[in-house]
This record gives C-alpha cells, structure tokens and sequence, in this order.
C-alpha cells in the first residue's frame, strides 16, 4: 500500500512538473510574440516618420521649385503634390500602412533607406527613382511579394547581395546609377521579364544570364560591354534587347537561336559583322546597327520575312549580296537611323 502511494506521488509529481514546463513554454511564447509585436510597432513607428519627414520636405521643396520652372514643370509639381497627399492619408496608422501594395517616392531628395522598409510586406510596386541613394538596404529583399523595383537615376553602386529572396519580381529599372558587378542572386529571379541597366558601369554580363528564362526585354545601353556569353540563347521568352553604345566587337552568336526576338538594337558598337545563323530568328522586325563596322550583310537576311527595318545609319562601304538588294530598293535595308 506504502508503495502504491509513493507511485502515485510521483506520477503527481511528474504531471506536476510537465504541466509546469508547459507553462513556462506558452510564457516564454507569449514573450517572444509580445516582443516581436512591439518590434513591428517600433519598426512601423520610425518607417512612418521617415515617410512623414519625406513627403513633408519634398511638398515644401515642389512648393519653392513653382516659383521659378516652367508650365510643364509647374504641372509636374501640381500631380506631384496630389499623389503625396493621398500617400500622407494612407500612412497614418498600422494597418494602411502594413497593406500599402505601392510607394512611390521618386524625386524626394532622398539619400539612403532605412531598413524597416521591410514592414511592408504586401508592397507590389516601389519606386525610389529620380533621389541620390548609394545603397539599398539587405531588408529590401524580404519584401516577398514585391513585382516592380523602379531605382533609377541614382547613385547605387551595388544591388543587394539578396536580391534574389525577391522572388516575385517582373520588373528591375536600375538605370543611370553606378553599378559595375550584378550579383549572383540576381540570376535565381525566373519571374523577371524587364531587365533595364543602362547607363551603368558594367564590363561583363555572368553566363548565369541563361537562368532568366521569362525575361522579354534586356536593355544594357551605355556600358562597356564587349560581349554576351553563349547562355543568351537559353532566353527564349526574349524579345527587345537593346545594348546600344558599349564595347560589343561580335554579335552575339547566342542571339541567333532566339526565335521569339523582334527588335536587336547595336547601334555605336565596332561591330564587324552578322552571323549568317540570323536568318534563324524567324520574328525579327527591327534590327539597328547605326555607326557600327559592319562591312557586309549575310544573304541570309533576305530570309527575315518579318524584318522592317535593317538601320546601317553612320556605316558607309557595307557590301550588300544580291539577295538583300531588293531590300534596298524597297527601305527595308536603309542609312539613316
């Protein structure tokens, strides 16, 4: 009888002591989530000065820059004014703001972003062109849900490193900053469709380019690229690829694979020649190599039933085969942009 009791003491003691263990773990929970939860707050706090702060200096600069623009500009200004209005309304408490899908805060003197950016996890659209931002915060990238990143007219030496966790992303306009190097990450964006980086500082485009297998439009102007790798040829979504005035000394053999390809624009390239393989992209309506070193078109050309337009503005001694002569006579083959 001793000993029964004993037992059922200890099994007392034993559900004791679990209920026990059970308690602490749904506190320690509690805790986690309550610091968690006033984190967000602050987070949503200092992101909504910061918008506040923002809108607040760039509605009293508009206000100065009316006074001494044009109407165009003054009308600019005016439209201005409205959207960063209805923006003030839309950030005035937790849930507006947490829900906003687009911010826009392009032109507003900006020069950094701070990193409770990532409050907004339902943000489609964000535009943060036209400012002087030198970097983008790592938190960017946790905008999961995130479709359009309009960074233009910038100072951005780097895209983040984890730029790739947006894996939503359709739409990257990153040009005139500073960009010299492209991430690796940047390569795992397979929903990507407009790539636009001109007016950088890039020399080299990573053979991991073939990864992005929805892109349509890739647009490179004014960098100081000297080639493509042979990957291109895996974009088979691709339809616009402009690389006007880089360094391009081949055309891009990859290209020619490329059957959904409509318009190639090479112009101010020391391009010498085209491959005969062109005649394999069966789509093409526009194909411009203005001020290029072209010195002979492949016959294969006169098999581009689609092609339109065939610019050789700024090229003079190009030798033109018997069987693109009619393209001649017809405007399609021209010299003049």
């Amino acid at each position: 009888m001793t000993k029964n009791k004993s037992i059922v003491k200890k099994e007392t003691s034993t559900s004791a002591l679990i209920r026990a263990k059970s308690l602490i773990n749904i506190t320690d929970e509690l805790l986690v989530r309550n610091r968690e939860l006033m984190t967000s707050r602050q987070s949503f706090n200092l992101l909504r000065a910061w918008i506040v702060s923002t809108i607040n200096e760039r509605l009293w600069k508009g206000t100065a820059r009316t006074f001494s623009t044009t109407k165009v500009a003054n009308r600019y200004e005016s439209e201005r004014k409205v959207e960063l209005n209805d923006l003030m309304e839309k950030v005035q408490d937790y849930d507006s703001l947490t829900q906003l899908t687009a911010l826009n805060l392009k032109d507003c003197y900006l020069d950094s972003v701070p990193s409770e950016i990532s409050v907004l996890q339902n943000l489609q659209d964000l535009h943060l062109n036209d400012n002087k931002i030198k970097f983008l915060p790592d938190s960017l990238c946790s905008l999961s849900n995130l479709k359009e990143l309009h960074i233009t007219h910038n100072q951005i030496e780097a895209l983040p490193r984890n730029i790739g966790k947006l894996f939503q992303l359709e739409d990257l306009y990153a040009w005139e900053n500073n960009i010299s190097e492209l991430p690796e990450s940047l390569f795992s964006l397979s929903l990507l469709k407009n790539l636009v980086l001109d007016s950088n500082n890039l020399s080299r485009l990573d053979s991991s380019i073939g990864k992005l297998i929805n892109l349509e439009y890739l647009s490179l102007c004014e960098n100081n690229i000297e080639s493509l790798p042979i990957e291109v040829r895996e974009l088979k979504m691709l339809e616009v690829i402009n690389m006007e005035d880089n360094s391009l000394l081949v055309f891009p053999e990859g290209l020619c694979f490329l059957e959904n390809l409509e318009s190639v624009e090479f112009g101010w390239n020391p391009i010498k020649y085209i491959p005969r393989e062109i005649e394999n992209c069966v789509n093409l309506e526009y194909l411009y190599l203005n001020d290029s070193d072209i010195k002979s078109i492949p016959p294969g050309v006169s098999k581009l039933k689609h092609l339109k337009k065939l610019a050789l503005g700024g090229v003079s001694d190009v030798s033109i085969p018997d069987e693109c002569k009619t393209m001649v006579d017809k405007g399609i083959i021209k010299w003049s942009s």
